[in-house]
């Protein structure tokens, strides 16, 4: 009986570890090929050709601050906003160095930096969007950066779960293949809701820094052409 019993429980678990694994990997898939929201934007910097003498890099304030369609419109320029929620220097460099590659380089490049963006603190916050990216060479050091990268498909329930609605959502738009083109409105520009709005004024910062995040940001200001 006790047999009978673990032979189900390993049977139970064998099957959903696999199940696990091909939504997993389907759903990285997915992400690796939507070209809507914040993968979507990442695919677009990482595979897209077009041209921008002007990159906007940084967290979510500039993300939510910097509008690439008012800023061409005072200087003749061709931008393109690529803030994300928590991004930090290590993060930015190898977005930038990857950007170039489909892009070419950039004349300009401003990043924004809050406390946080140079201090190099281990952890990504929206690490998930980097799971289709982990054997990338240009991406390696993400799971140097951030423990849950370097399991994901060994321990595809816990990556599973740790994936939200929306990015699933994301996914399977991109398993389906109905988009043609990428739709990022605003090039990358998202303007802030209220609360984050009123939220500003009462952030108290605590600045952090790192002789490596100082080197991060002279190299990356650096691929300027």
């Amino acid at each position: 009986m006790k047999k009978r019993v673990l032979n189900h429980i390993v049977l139970t678990v064998v099957i959903v570890s696999l199940l696990s694994a091909a939504s997993f990997y389907g759903l990285c898939r997915g992400l690796e090929r939507t070209k809507s929201g914040q993968p979507g934007e990442l695919n677009y910097a990482a595979n897209d050709s077009t041209h921008y003498n002007t990159i906007f890099l940084g967290s979510s304030t500039i993300h939510v601050a910097v509008s690439p369609a008012v800023f061409d419109s005072i200087t003749g320029l061709h931008s393109f906003n690529f803030g994300m929620i928590m991004y930090q220097i290590t993060e930015i460099n190898m977005l930038v160095k990857k950007y170039i590659k489909s892009h070419g380089a950039p004349a300009h490049i401003v990043i924004g930096c809050d406390e946080g963006t140079l201090a190099r603190i281990s952890g990504i916050w929206h690490f998930q969007l980097y799971y289709p990216y982990t054997e990338d060479d240009d991406f390696k050091e993400f799971k140097t950066l951030e423990p849950h990268l370097r399991f994901g498909w060994y321990l595809s329930p816990v990556s599973l779960n740790s994936m939200d609605d929306e990015l699933k959502g994301q996914a399977l738009l991109g398993l389906a293949g109905h988009q043609k083109k990428y739709e990022i409105p605003g090039r990358g520009f998202a303007t802030a809701d209220v609360k984050m709005k009123n939220d500003f004024p009462r952030i108290n910062a605590n600045f952090k820094t790192s002789i490596r995040g100082w080197e991060l940001l002279e190299e990356t200001i650096g691929y300027c052409r």
